[in-house]
């Protein structure tokens, strides 16, 4: 049995597909170039409604700052990269937690 190359079983098996007429398309298809334009919904509103809390209930974004590096901010506690202390709240003070 002759052994015939690989792009042969692919020729053969791309022609076998090919050889099908496919059937025609209704004109109310989507795939039809005939087919009325579909309905677009309105964009949703509910991750707008969502977030949107009374004026009481907003808290501030808390950011946080090292005692020794006010330079040094970032929206979650944990330590300061540079010395390792504990960040605490920013109080708005420039970063100035000291008693003046």
């Amino acid at each position: 049995m002759a052994r015939h190359p690989f792009h042969v079983y692919v020729l053969a098996v791309i022609a076998g597909c090919t050889a099908r007429a496919l059937p025609p398309l209704a004109p109310t298809h989507p795939a039809s170039p005939e087919a009325p334009e579909a309905h677009v919904p309105p964009p949703s509103t509910t991750l707008a409604t969502a977030g949107a809390l009374p004026a009481r209930e907003r808290r501030p974004a808390t950011t946080y700052t090292c005692p020794m590096h006010p330079e040094i901010r970032q929206r979650a506690a944990g330590r300061c990269p540079r010395c390792g202390m504990d960040l605490v709240p920013a109080d708005g003070a420039g970063g100035k937690h000291h008693a003046p």
